[in-house]
């Protein structure tokens, strides 16, 4: 039997990011596929321009377990073998969705299944702070933008393109309740099941320190969704009140340009925290690692998650967060982090004076502990259920 496996999304847009959690997530399950020794060939389908080398596949250059396939297009691939499986491990343009129903039509045999982890492309969330993400004609035009191409199209265009796709899959995989709920309200009839997102995040155990240059971390700064400004607001109104604080706020994933944009919100002090913000455009694994080692916890405001990996993330180095209490973020790790709704700046400033208080930090990494413990076990546990369900070929 073969496995093909669509990794068109899993490799980043980016030349300069390595990795992203959604690929991530698609190599993990693939390497444990490898490691279980299931009789199976693995053939990756992947883009022209894209060439394994042991820089960006140190797992799989070489390896004799897996075929790669560079091709112009998936749905342009000839030799697939009608009796095996086809899996997209991520889902992102509409274009995505076209290409597994037409697939799907040309080789009715072949079980044709994808991971959609979340359907934020139909998400209208209307936030004026969005708009000072860009700077010039994109920032005047972004209402219009936001209502045109991310309001109309994705309602007119793109949900009923979805949701056939939906019905053609023969299974459809999801990583949260949440993101499980949005794809049955779409579709009722779509065979979508639910698994709990396992993560390879490989940390350093990192000697722990806490200064008086201790820092709050953010993680992807970059994206509007995952909702910086806010975070970035709530910091400063925090540095308002409590101005002899030492805390700095440290966020990957940002350019310069992005974050100077954002840092002309009205409500930021600028002067509060110009020198108290540190920003890294790209940082290693290794480098994150030791990020998320060192920070005294995490802030991760996302308006739309189909999981929240930063949350896991932190907790695996044993980190409480303060989070969005809205999406999928709740799923992940429950009472052992903070709660903010994304756009209450003066929410998210409380949340981050009460972690400063040594008491009130340690209860939550507490929690965090213990809470890791079950969690560690149920991402392996739905790990194997998934990669089982996945080989299992479609019951006729």
């Amino acid at each position: 039997m073969k496995l093909y496996v669509d990794f068109f999304r899993v490799i980043p847009p980016s030349p300069r990011q390595k990795f992203h959690g959604g690929g991530n997530y698609a190599r993990n399950i693939i390497f444990d596929i490898i490691q279980n020794n299931y009789d199976i060939d693995i053939i990756i389908l992947c883009p022209m321009s894209y060439n394994p080398t042991k820089e960006n596949e140190p797992v799989f250059y070489n390896n004799r377990k897996i075929i790669w396939e560079r091709i112009q297009q998936l749905s342009q691939f000839c030799n697939y073998d009608g009796e095996s499986i086809l899996w997209s491990p991520i889902l992102h343009k509409l274009e995505d969705f076209k290409t597994l129903i037409a697939i799907k039509k040309e080789y009715p045999n072949m079980k044709v299944c994808a991971t959609v982890h979340d359907l934020r492309t139909l998400d209208f969330v209307w936030d004026h702070t969005e708009r000072y993400y860009f700077c010039g004609v994109k920032k005047f035009f972004f209402p219009l933008y936001k209502l045109v191409f991310v309001g109309i199209a994705s309602q007119l265009l793109k949900k009923p393109v979805i949701k056939k796709s939906l019905s053609v899959l023969d299974e459809v995989y999801t990583v949260s309740n949440f993101a499980m709920q949005d794809i049955i309200n779409l579709n009722s009839k779509s065979n979508v099941s639910w698994y709990y997102q396992s993560s390879i995040f490989n940390y350093i155990k990192c000697e722990r320190k806490r200064n008086n240059n201790q820092y709050v971390l953010f993680v992807s700064g970059e994206r509007r969704l995952k909702n910086f400004g806010h975070a970035l607001i709530g910091f400063s109104k925090f540095k308002k009140t409590h101005p002899e604080s030492k805390l700095k706020l440290v966020v990957t994933g940002i350019s310069d340009q992005t974050y100077k944009n954002i840092c002309k919100i009205p409500k930021i002090s600028l002067e509060l925290i110009k020198t108290d913000v540190i920003c890294y455009e790209y940082v290693s694994s290794e480098k994150l690692g030791e990020l998320y080692s060192n920070c005294r916890f995490a802030l991760y405001t996302s308006k739309m998650e189909g999981f929240g990996l930063p949350v896991i993330e932190a907790a695996i180095y044993g980190k409480t967060s303060i989070v969005s209490n809205v999406t999928s973020i709740p799923e992940v790790i429950g009472s052992a982090v903070r709660y903010v709704y994304p756009q209450n700046d003066s929410a998210i400033a409380h949340e981050i004076e009460y972690l400063c208080d040594d008491r009130n930090l340690n209860k939550y990494e507490n929690r965090v502990k213990e809470a890791m413990i079950i969690i560690k076990q149920r991402m392996k546990l739905e790990e194997n259920n998934f990669i089982e369900d996945l080989l299992e070929m479609k019951k006729i």
